[in-house]
């Protein structure tokens, strides 16, 4: 799992909708529907259930956004105002600590490591 993985499931679940979701962050539907798809597959839980063109968290989808929200704060992200993610400089030398520091066991969520 990747932070790109928590920060698309946040848009996604804050959107409501992976088009529009897509669309603010600025990269295409079907790749972010597949990351998704990845991120689901790889907890083993479905995040969302599929209501039409809507999305709606299901109660593990839920329970990881709380934690993911925490996980990027803990890493440096914040949000803007009007609700969008707002990225820490790349030139933050603490950014990785801070992600090691979060990810240190114990966590809720045993998939969770750090790559790189």
């Amino acid at each position: 799992m990747e932070l790109r993985h928590l920060r698309y499931f946040v848009a996604v679940a804050d959107a409501g909708s992976v088009s529009r979701a897509a669309a603010q962050l600025r990269v295409t539907q079907p790749a972010l529907s597949r990351q998704i798809r990845d991120l689901e597959s790889e907890l083993g839980l479905p995040l969302f259930d599929r209501v039409g063109r809507r999305l709606q968290l299901t109660a593990a989808g839920d329970n990881l956004l709380a934690r993911t929200r925490d996980i990027l704060r803990a890493a440096g992200y914040t949000w803007a105002a009007d609700g969008r993610l707002v990225y820490p400089a790349p030139s933050d030398a603490n950014f990785r600590k801070r992600v090691t520091e979060v990810c240190k066991p114990p966590y809720k969520w045993s998939g969770l490591k750090m790559l790189g």
